[in-house]
């Protein structure tokens, strides 16, 4: 999240940079407003500053090892009846399950 957060102020403060070359020189009309506009640049600088993520940032690696096959199932449930306490009837009832390595489930 703070990566995202200092790209969003990093391209902010590159807006504003443009904003400011496009204007600078367009006299004293504009002459208010680019130095407004050089403060505003100045706060976010700051803030990208605080935000910039450290350098060599350490890449995580993770290995699981091998634990070879799976003979019959991963889990089985048998009879398994289920329903909340304020319900007067059974959501499940006597429901027998098996997942193998080829079943997909979601929760």
């Amino acid at each position: 999240e703070q990566i995202r957060e200092y790209e969003a102020k990093k391209k902010n403060v590159d807006e504003v940079k443009a904003w400011i070359r496009k204007y600078k020189d367009k006299g004293q009309n504009m002459a208010a407003q680019v130095q407004s506009k050089k403060k505003i640049l100045e706060k976010l600088e700051r803030e990208v500053e605080e935000l910039k993520p450290p350098h060599g940032t350490k890449a995580l690696k993770f290995e699981f090892p091998d634990v070879g096959g799976i003979d019959d199932y991963i889990c089985k449930m048998e009879s398994v009846t289920f329903k909340y306490n304020n319900m007067k009837e059974w959501l499940l009832k006597d429901i027998d399950l098996q997942l193998d390595m080829d079943s997909r489930i979601g929760m």
